[in-house]
């Protein structure tokens, strides 16, 4: 009997990390996300990709705005400040919607990993754009060390 259960129990959780892989995979990333794993990126153009993706539609709310728009437990609730904290109503959830709404999280959570990174190489960008390799952070950091 205790073999029966670790095996449901190894069965549910490789069904689990299927589901989440393919969720993960469902949309393909945007130029500008791609860009920044590469490592002979130019920052002027990942950053130009990022910001003409971006031109003209609503960027991703950030947690922080998520929580301070959400009702409190003291008010009555109002359909658009739970729509600003990203709450739709049960029957108002379509599979279209459902897409829709991964698709957002994806976006955020891309979104938020250029920021990111651009906070990460900013210091490191030359005046071309390149950023500084590794080897070279590291020469720059040997040579304050060595003063």
């Amino acid at each position: 009997m205790r073999e029966l259960l670790i095996f449901f129990f190894l069965f549910l959780f490789q069904t689990n990390i299927k589901a989440q892989s393919f969720e993960k995979d469902e949309f393909q990333k945007p130029e500008w996300a791609s860009l920044i794993d590469s490592v002979n990126v130019n920052y002027d153009t990942a950053t130009a990709l990022f910001n003409h993706f971006w031109k003209g539609k609503e960027e991703p709310v950030e947690e922080q705005d998520i929580f301070e728009n959400a009702p409190s437990e003291n008010e009555t609730v109002d359909s658009e400040k739970l729509s600003m904290a990203g709450v739709r109503p049960l029957g108002l959830i379509t599979d279209d919607l459902k897409k829709e709404m991964r698709y957002k999280a994806f976006l955020a959570f891309e979104y938020k990993r250029f920021k990111d990174w651009q906070q990460e190489v900013l210091p490191y960008v030359q005046p071309d754009g390149s950023i500084l390799s590794e080897q070279e952070k590291e020469m720059i950091w040997k040579k304050q060390k060595g003063n």
